[in-house]
């Protein structure tokens, strides 16, 4: 009977012997790993969306005080170039930024303003109320407002500092 309990205790023993060198190496190895789950900074991808946000409020200012010929599709076709170029320069620098994350916001936000530009150019083509118009002014506001937040974040977690291990 004693040799039985001798061999319990043996054997429960040998498992928590190799049991805590083990949890303790994988412990180690989690703390000496850094995970990102955010992109870097873009000071190029953030002067670029001030730049593009600058001219899509004046598109906006000036398509709402137009009238006739002056604001048709036709007369702003060259404003519609110029953004769908800027926000596909914008979703390849993000897409850059954000590679080997889970999440990419930024890129996502892009391809969303993409749409709305789209979107915008087909409305234009219609001859829109000034109540679309206001109303597509203020979805863009909220997509611009929701990049820069991002930016904004990605630029305050690039100044902070590293967790200590």
């Amino acid at each position: 009977m004693a040799d039985r309990n001798y061999a319990r205790t043996n054997i429960s023993g040998c498992r928590i012997n190799w049991l805590i060198p083990i949890l303790l190496v994988a412990l180690l190895a989690g703390c000496a790993l850094k995970v990102k789950l955010v992109g870097e900074y873009d000071e190029i991808l953030d002067q670029k969306v001030t730049d593009l946000y600058k001219s899509t409020s004046s598109f906006f200012v000036k398509l709402k005080s137009s009238s006739g010929n002056e604001g048709s599709y036709i007369e702003n076709k060259d404003f519609y170039i110029y953004a769908q170029g800027e926000v596909a320069t914008l979703i390849l620098r993000a897409q850059v930024t954000e590679e080997g994350l889970k999440r990419n916001p930024l890129t996502q936000n892009f391809n969303d303003l993409q749409k709305q530009y789209e979107d915008l150019a087909t409305l234009h083509k219609t001859s829109p109320t000034p109540a679309m118009i206001k109303s597509a002014e203020k979805a863009f506001e909220q997509s611009f407002r929701a990049i820069l937040q991002n930016l904004l974040y990605l630029k305050w977690n690039q100044h902070q500092p590293e967790a200590k291990q």
